[in-house]
């Protein structure tokens, strides 16, 4: 008795330091430390039968530094307390609260002395989420019901919003009771804890809000739209479609990123044009892409820039490139551009993320990354893929041949959390296509800014055709070959003639002297100093491209 009045002395002591800023940085509702001192002190009881906050020992590994309970929840447990199966074994009860003193969670074993304490596994735990908040029909009191995207909806013991502790949807969860009248509600993301009750338990999962990222009018028709902005790559359009569409009907795990995927090919092929096309499409936002160029991440260090770095350094309130915002909007596409450039160590971060879904930033909250999707770009072994194609060979029939290469070099168990996607080399007989498309981009550009009416004579588009295409480096050469000697003469031109706009202009291409020929024209050419009031559609010319 005496022992338990001494620490329930001390931990008040506690409770009024870390309620006057000391001690620690764990935030708590500022009620919930009554409901604390509760569950804390009955926990140094062990007579006491009708502990709350009480689960059932699921497993215990053979060194004693992993108890997993009911519901998978996995506690790490600090070296020097760890026990052995033969001590706490499966089946047992334990008690288990938020410690004040340690700053831990503390496992207790009823009419035992047995007491262990430790943390959660954030890397194997399934945690639960917030999917929103209620109003309390009996209460005016706003948002004082916590809905869990299973459906359980629980209330907060002391009235108080879980708004004003800055609880958001979508947060990370764990249940800390199994008790029909009270819970300890352990919000991961935000690392703060609250004592609730079960207000309402639903027999039947809500849907979440971050399940509602794509539109069903922008996945259907989704591979025929990519198919005609993206030239000559229909398998790897196909692949991404369909792994999109699995997602979204949800046949995939929920827990997972919605794609990972690994573009293969030779370069100049539209990996990454591809990107942008399908964030077009399913965002109508072709800026939601996080690109990185991982031969910029080479060195050990480099995954502080992604995820920030930690506690003391320089910079480190800052947060992640990457982590930042994913948090502030996870809907958007990671781009991971020529990912086996990047040091070993920054390839192996990305292990967790693409198998559960979440990753954790410097300060170490969880960040959630089941809406995102992941593409990485690499040039590994792509002269061979170029070759295997030309050789007639298909996807499925190039994928072996390469994959010990690939296996090698990423390691067996990045590169088994990725789906392969292979893009063919650009052949001549699709540069006219791809011309076009590049020509409509550049000229509906300038229409849009410069009211230009752009016309390139076949002559010209002949000349681009001939010496714009490369085997080996696919559309970049034409690319190249069009700002050179198209877009520059025709700036030149612009800066030599003062044009700010409102004219139609002709190039074509002089073989002879191998010069490109601008000519120039007012879109009001044809207008006369007179209105026609007879004719509108003659003096709406203006209007008509």
């Amino acid at each position: 008795m005496l022992k338990k009045t001494v620490l329930l002395a001390s931990l008040a002591l506690l409770i009024v330091l870390e309620m006057a800023g000391g001690i620690n940085n764990f935030q708590l509702p500022k009620n919930d430390y009554k409901s604390l001192i509760s569950s804390f002190s009955a926990s140094l009881d062990n007579s006491d039968e009708d502990l709350h906050y009480c689960h059932r020992i699921e497993s215990v590994s053979n060194d004693g530094s992993l108890v997993v309970l009911d519901n998978n929840i996995s506690i790490i447990i600090k070296w020097w307390y760890r026990s052995t199966p033969q001590k706490w074994k499966k089946g047992e009860i334990v008690y288990v609260a938020y410690d004040l003193e340690y700053k831990l969670i503390k496992l207790n074993k009823p009419n035992s002395k047995e007491i262990a304490w430790g943390s959660f596994d954030k890397t194997t735990h399934t945690y639960t989420k917030i999917a929103a908040f209620l109003t309390d029909p009996e209460d005016s009191k706003t948002n004082t019901i916590l809905v869990t995207t299973s459906g359980n909806k629980f209330k907060t013991i002391w009235q108080e919003s879980f708004r004003d502790f800055s609880w958001d949807p979508n947060d990370f969860i764990i249940i800390l009771a199994n008790s029909s009248t009270e819970f300890q509600v352990y919000n991961v993301t935000k690392n703060k804890i609250s004592s609730c009750e079960l207000f309402l338990k639903s027999l039947s999962p809500i849907p979440s809000p971050e399940k509602e990222w794509f539109n069903r009018n922008n996945l259907l028709g989704l591979e025929e739209r990519l198919n005609k902005k993206v030239i000559q790559q229909p398998d790897a359009i196909k692949v991404i479609s369909r792994a999109i569409h699995i997602h979204a009907a949800g046949l995939k795990p929920q827990k997972k990123p919605v794609a990972v995927f690994l573009f293969l090919g030779p370069t100049g092929v539209g990996k990454t044009e591809l990107v942008k096309c399908l964030a077009a499409e399913l965002y109508h936002d072709s800026s939601k892409i996080l690109r990185f160029d991982m031969s910029h991440f080479n060195e050990p260090h480099s995954t502080a820039r992604l995820i920030g770095s930690p506690p003391g350094y320089v910079n480190h309130e800052e947060g992640g490139q990457l982590t930042e915002p994913l948090k502030n909007d996870p809907l958007a596409i990671v781009l991971l551009d020529e990912l086996e450039k990047a040091h070993p160590i920054v390839r192996k971060m990305f292990l967790p993320v693409f198998d559960e879904g979440y990753i954790c930033d410097n300060k170490n909250n969880i960040v959630d990354c089941t809406q995102t999707i992941f593409i990485m770009t690499s040039n590994l072994c792509g002269p061979e893929i170029a070759q295997l194609y030309r050789l007639g060979y298909q996807p499925d029939e190039i994928l072996p041949l390469i994959e010990p290469t690939l296996i090698q070099i990423l390691t067996p168990e990045l590169y088994n959390r990725m789906e392969p996607v292979l893009f063919r080399p650009i052949e001549k007989e699709s540069m006219g296509r791809l011309m076009d498309s590049m020509l409509r981009r550049f000229s509906d550009y300038i229409w849009a800014e410069k009211q230009i009416e752009l016309i390139v004579d076949d002559s010209l588009k002949h000349f681009l055709l001939e010496n714009g295409f490369h085997p080996e480096l696919g559309a970049r050469p034409l690319n190249k070959l069009i700002e050179k000697r198209l877009i520059a003469p025709l700036a030149y031109k612009m800066i030599e003639d003062d044009i700010q706009g409102d004219v139609k202009i002709l190039m074509s291409y002089d073989q002879d002297a191998d010069n490109v020929e601008i000519i120039i024209e007012s879109l009001y050419a044809s207008i006369t100093d007179d209105p026609d009031e007879d004719n509108p559609e003659k003096n709406d010319i203006k209007d008509n491209r």
